[in-house]
């Protein structure tokens, strides 16, 4: 499997397979990776504590694993994370969070198409934010997810797009869902 060239810290499994990370001569391929900090056992096979995957790239940070994600895949989390920060989403992807949920201060979907779809987000701020650039309009949409947000749920800004298919929304300061023409990140 072949990635665009993306920053990251963690740490990416593979295996059997071979990920390839960059193009050129910047290229570096991975196969399996033994990561002691983050290991435990099931039986006699070493497991590693990963945050989220893409197909059978495994990662132990969910954000490494959106800025890993080529448009069209979907970046799936594997347990409960919590972020300090924001997650920055700007290829057309999907994040499925299963049963698990994301604690961030904001999702924010920057001139792409995203799909979030199941699990349970939770902000202190605005949940997910979509904004569209002046190169490409943003369209998110919420497919039965459980979102509780300090402040309003899901907001759009410009000429994005907002969509929610169910789910359960909790806003506890301001609003479920708006749309707006003043940027705010």
């Amino acid at each position: 499997m072949t990635a665009a060239q993306a920053p990251f810290a963690g740490f990416v499994w593979a295996d059997p397979a071979t990920a390839t990370t960059g193009e050129g001569e910047a290229a570096v391929s991975v196969t399996t990776l033994t990561l002691k900090p983050y290991a435990t056992k099931i039986g006699e096979t070493e497991v590693v504590n990963f945050e989220a995957k893409i197909g059978e790239i495994y990662f132990t940070n969910l954000t490494d694993a959106v800025a890993f994600a080529k448009d069209g895949e979907t970046v799936t989390l594997l347990k409960d994370v919590t972020l300090t920060s924001r997650l920055v989403i700007e290829n057309n992807i999907t994040l499925d969070g299963g049963k698990n949920k994301l604690t961030a201060v904001r999702v924010v979907c920057q001139g792409a198409e995203v799909t979030v779809k199941n699990g349970k987000y939770v902000s202190s701020d605005v949940a997910f934010v979509s904004i569209s650039t002046s190169e490409k309009a943003a369209k998110l949409t919420l497919e039965n997810v459980e979102v509780e947000a300090q402040e309003a749920c899901a907001m759009a800004f410009d000429k994005a797009e907002l969509i929610i298919n169910g789910g359960k929304y909790t806003s506890k300061d301001n609003s479920v869902a708006q749309k707006t023409l003043e940027r705010k990140l």
